[in-house]
């Protein structure tokens, strides 16, 4: 599995994200949503549908190829939450590859650690990014991409991702 998210494709998809959305239609007019718990703000795609699922928010375009969760970790700091990963990517995702190692880095000033690869979610082949943003709590964000869904939706996931900021 992960193993604490000690390898990662964080890079690399991170850049397939932006050279796939170099030629799809640009990112969708996005509505703000605050996460109090947690801390932050992050612009999602208007078009999206946003379910609240208990204490997950999942967003998913209208073609349902591609789906982005986000949750507050019980952790009490980055390092618990990113160890707590392999249990609740497994829900989701199955078939796990991972190809690099993780990336630290920060989004709107927010530590985050970013891993990617590879799987299955619900039978269908798939491309799956996670990243773990510390903030007021730990949140998790969990991207997955099946049959056309990176290269439709590329642009708007790369939005999302980089709209991530601490809460006013």
């Amino acid at each position: 599995m992960i193993k604490g998210l000690k390898k990662s494709l964080a890079g690399t998809m991170l850049a397939l994200l932006t050279a796939v959305s170099l030629g799809v239609t640009p990112a969708a007019q996005a509505e703000t949503h605050t996460h109090s718990e947690a801390g932050i703000t992050f612009d999602a795609p208007d078009d999206w549908n946003a379910e609240a699922d208990g204490d997950v928010l999942i967003l998913t375009p209208e073609d349902e190829t591609a789906m982005t969760m986000f949750w507050v970790s019980d952790a009490d700091n980055l390092e618990a939450a990113v160890g707590a990963l392999d249990e609740e990517l497994g829900k989701v995702v199955e078939d796990i590859s991972v190809d690099e190692d993780a990336k630290e880095d920060e989004v709107n000033g927010l530590p985050v650690i970013y891993s990617a690869g590879t799987g299955t979610v619900k039978g269908e082949q798939a491309h799956w990014m996670v990243a773990v943003v510390m903030a007021d709590k730990p949140v998790i964000l969990l991207a997955t991409f099946v049959g056309e869904g990176l290269q439709n939706h590329a642009a708007d996931a790369k939005a999302l991702l980089d709209s991530i900021r601490a809460k006013d």
